[in-house]
This record gives C-alpha cells, structure tokens and sequence, in this order.
C-alpha cells in the first residue's frame, strides 16, 4: 500500500498504474464514513445488496479482486484520492478502512492500493 502526499497528481498516479499495465479504480474520498463507504461502493460498482458497513467493504473488495484474478484480467490498482478529509473528521473509520485495504492487498497478488492523503 502506497501513502502518498496532498500534492500527489491523482492524473499521474492513474496514468502510472496504466502504463504499468495495472487496470485502475479512482475511489474519491468523503467527508464521514457513510459518504466514504458510498464512495467505495459506486466506484467499484459494488452489488446492490452492499450493506454499507466495514465488513462488507472488505467482503465485496475481496470478491472483486477474486473476480478480476478469475477472468485473467492482470494487475489491478484502486487509488483512493482525497482519503485526509475522512482521516482528520473520523480517525478511527479511516484506520479502519487502511486495516481492510491492507488485508485484501495482501491476499490478492495482482492488487495494489494507493492513497492521496489530500
């Protein structure tokens, strides 16, 4: 998981992850937990039954990332932009959310997570 600072071009990290030849997902930050979870959710195109708590942000990434390694489509990268402002109004959601990226990054090979604290 990559940390990386409020005058990070989120441009030049998806076209990054691009060139490296990494499908990428922009997940814009929000400003509490609900609008963070509903962030992830439209984002990624969560199903309809996402249940908008933490458990399911860590069941449905990892059923996304088990799908994109079942069709064979290569290296995936979700870039989480704008992730402070849920940092400074909700430290402990935010840790939380860090715990669950971590987890599924380091159960899914081809996943990668980068963060602009901005």
């Amino acid at each position: 998981m990559r940390h990386l600072d409020a005058q990070t071009s989120v441009t030049a990290v998806v076209r990054a992850a691009q060139r490296a030849g990494r499908s990428v997902s922009l997940v814009k930050g929000g400003a509490d937990k609900e609008a963070t979870l509903a962030s992830f959710a439209d984002a990624l195109g969560f199903p309809d039954y996402f249940g908008h708590n933490l458990d399911a942000l860590y069941d449905c990434l990892g059923d996304l990332a088990d799908e994109q390694a079942a069709r064979g489509s290569g290296e995936w990268e979700i870039v989480w932009d704008d992730a402070a402002e849920l940092r400074a109004a909700d430290p402990e959601t935010y840790a939380s959310i860090l715990e669950i990226l971590g987890e599924v990054e380091s159960d899914h090979d081809g996943l990668s997570i980068a963060i602009i604290e901005r």
